[in-house]
């Protein structure tokens, strides 16, 4: 007042406080009753105080949260909250705090509704910066902000503020990451439209969302994961961790229903599928989408709640609104978890499929063969085969084989389990030397981490040293590197037996054994590729390629000549000579015209004309050509039927021996 005189200059003036006003912090700190009717006891202030939550920022603490506290038991005699909820501070994407000057500030209606570039610079001229300042604000912008900010929605910009909750006292917003958000929504709404399709005209939710005991083994399994999802939801929510109850309810919509339930369902709901079956994944269906939208609704109100709208309702359920229905719990009922170690394990297959064909770039006609040595197991797999097909795309074929040598040649493979691995075929559809080459890396890479173990499990006293579960988890590792590196090595030496790349077209001679040109495999990589048929035929460990077909290759110009270095089937017949080798769709023909042995199931065929092209120490007839060939079989203890061919004059010109047992086969269709 006396300063105010001084400053009049002796002007005769009159000042009275306004008794109506208070400080901004003390008025703040009466919020939690004054605005209930304090001080009259109205049955608002009865109702609603004391509150249940406040939540604020960190750096009003001691302006505002410590005065509510203060005079709520001054004037009330009690706490006006008992929790109190800290968010972060929001700063832009380089955590810098948000300043018009900067040019960073991020308006929420901008990031919902969308705004250009040239309007963020329009909004800088309603403040009242310089010139100086709006031309760094400008800058600013354009750096932040370059394509200006797309609309993402309430619902996408509210989840990803939960999503951040978690990062500490600061939330270095990207608008990047909002979008993200928008596109989930547009996932779950899509997701929810394309179900309401499979929701025919007489379809009825059941009464009470209870499994009825006839779900299949997919069902049970996204049950589960709904079960799991509304346990850890609720959990964090209690806990006040938003950052990962979203998470819970994002993985739910996006990884398990809508990638894999909501795919892997459409056959069953298809009109050629059997009504029950077709009921039955409905009704699971109805339950995921309905407890799914009311587990998403606090971070997505709007978007839930449209889309809920839309649902049918069960028998008896009037609920007007998502936002007063009941919040899903944990439902012992919905807790399959045998069923879903099961389905974990199937689609375990089916991601390494997925990356398998993707290792070898394949788009389409893939073929799937799932080697799996325990019976129940592969019955597991067995009942899964349609729904593994259905969620790798491009796959043509799914087959469970429970012995190795039920998998065809030319197949690449990845080890799952000791017990499973997943091979698919890559005959002629890739480029097999560096596919080898990638082998011999990840070879290289399982046995360095097996000796690891090994050198781990070796030392004194590890045994009464380790806990038991260190003990278990080494052990079960060490068992599926070793199997690992028995699949890698069987992938290399299959990889070089079939044709020689992409590309290359391998006709049927139909007999016509001079044939030259572009159906011979030349080089080196040819000769692999007959030692590698020749031992996959006979079955023969690797000693046995070298002592068939050791070959040195020379090129002259069409046509590939392998010269065979003297070798001794036994201690009196020598065998050398030169040969040229195709590999065809089910022949191979060595040259001169004087051996084809077909490659056909159970059947090994071994025709000549002229044998004069062999030389040997003594000259090997064909008898003693045959002779050869069997000592490989019965070295082997391979049974087999001869059947001999003669012409007119009484000599042989002929054999065709076929296995006793079509199940020990040793002749491998490789080219179909």
């Amino acid at each position: 007042m006396e300063r105010a005189r001084v400053l009049a200059r002796g002007d005769k003036f009159a000042l009275e406080q306004d008794e109506d006003v208070l400080d901004t912090w003390f008025s703040s700190g009466l919020w939690p009753f004054s605005i209930l009717g304090w001080p009259a006891n109205t049955p608002d202030f009865q109702m609603f105080y004391p509150s249940t939550i406040l939540e604020t920022g960190w750096d009003i603490l001691f302006f505002w949260v410590a005065r509510m506290v203060m005079l709520g038991i001054k004037l009330t005699g009690r706490v006006p909250f008992p929790e109190v909820y800290c968010h972060a501070m929001i700063r832009d994407a380089e955590g810098r705090k948000m300043s018009k000057s900067k040019g960073n500030v991020i308006d929420p209606i901008d990031v919902m509704q969308g705004i250009t570039l040239e309007d963020l610079h329009a909004k800088l001229l309603e403040g009242n910066l310089d010139e100086k300042e709006i031309k760094k604000a400008r800058e600013g912008q354009k750096k932040s902000f370059p394509k200006g900010i797309p609309q993402c929605g309430t619902d996408a910009l509210r989840f990803a503020l939960c999503a951040y909750s978690g990062g500490g006292r600061d939330i270095n917003l990207e608008v990047l990451r909002v979008e993200g958000y928008r596109k989930f929504c547009n996932k779950v709404f899509n997701a929810t439209k394309f179900a309401m399709l499979k929701f025919d005209e007489e379809f009825i939710p059941r009464p009470q969302a209870t499994p009825s005991g006839q779900e299949s083994l997919l069902e049970q399994w996204i049950l589960h994961k709904l079960n799991i999802a509304a346990t850890e939801i609720n959990k964090y929510l209690a806990e006040r961790n938003f950052m990962s109850a979203t998470t819970s309810a994002y993985n739910f919509w996006l990884y398990e229903l809508c990638d894999v339930y909501i795919e892997a369902m459409k056959p069953m709901t298809d009109e050629a599928a059997p009504k029950d079956v077709r009921k039955s994944a409905q009704q699971t269906l109805y339950t995921c989408l309905d407890y799914g939208l009311r587990l998403l609704h606090p971070f997505m109100p709007y978007v839930t709640e449209e889309l809920w709208q839309r649902l049918p309702r069960r028998p008896n359920d009037s609920t007007p609104s998502i936002m007063v229905s009941s919040y899903p719990v944990a439902d012992s009922n919905f807790a399959f978890d045998d069923a879903s170690q099961q389905f974990n394990l199937v689609f375990t297959a089916v991601t390494t499929g997925r990356s398998l064909a993707a290792s070898y770039n394949l788009q389409s006609n893939i073929q799937l063969y799932l080697h799996i040595q325990s019976q129940e197991e592969a019955e597991v797999f067995e009942s899964q085969l349609s729904t593994i097909r259905t969620l790798i795309k491009g796959c043509k074929s799914v087959q469970v084989a429970r012995l190795s040598k039920e998998i065809p040649a030319g197949c690449g493979g990845q080890v799952l389990t000791p017990t499973i691995a997943v091979h698919t075929l890559v005959l002629g559809l890739v480029d097999l030397q560096a596919e080898v080459a990638k082998c011999d890396k990840k070879l290289d890479l399982a046995r360095l981490n097996l000796q690891k173990i090994v050198k781990v499990e070796s030392q004194l006293n590890y045994e009464s040293s380790m806990p038991a579960n260190v003990l278990l988890a080494n052990a079960e590792k060490r068992e599926i590197l070793k199997a690992e590196i028995s699949t890698l090595e069987s992938s290399k030496d299959i990889d070089l037996s079939p044709c020689c790349g992409r590309g290359a077209e391998l006709k049927p001679c139909r007999g016509e054994r001079k044939r030259y040109g572009p159906n011979a495999l030349t080089g080196d990589f040819a000769y692999r590729i007959i030692c590698r048929h020749v031992a996959h035929a006979f079955s023969l460990a690797p000693v046995y390629q070298h002592r068939f077909l050791r070959a040195a290759s020379g090129i002259d110009r069409r046509q590939q000549i392998y010269t065979l270095p003297q070798h001794s089937w036994n201690s009196e017949y020598t065998l050398t000579g030169s040969v040229t080798c195709y590999v065809t769709d089910s022949v191979v023909l060595f040259r001169p015209d004087d051996i084809a042995i077909n490659i056909v199931p159970n059947k090994f065929i071994v025709e000549f004309e002229d044998s004069t092209d062999i030389v040997g120490e003594p000259a090997l007839d064909s008898h003693l050509i045959h002779d050869s060939v069997y000592k490989l079989l019965e070295e082997q203890n391979i049974a087999y039927v001869v059947e001999k061919e003669y012409n007119s004059q009484g000599l042989f010109v002929g054999a065709a021996m076929t296995l006793a047992n079509p199940n020990a086969s040793f002749l491998v269709s490789t080219y179909n």
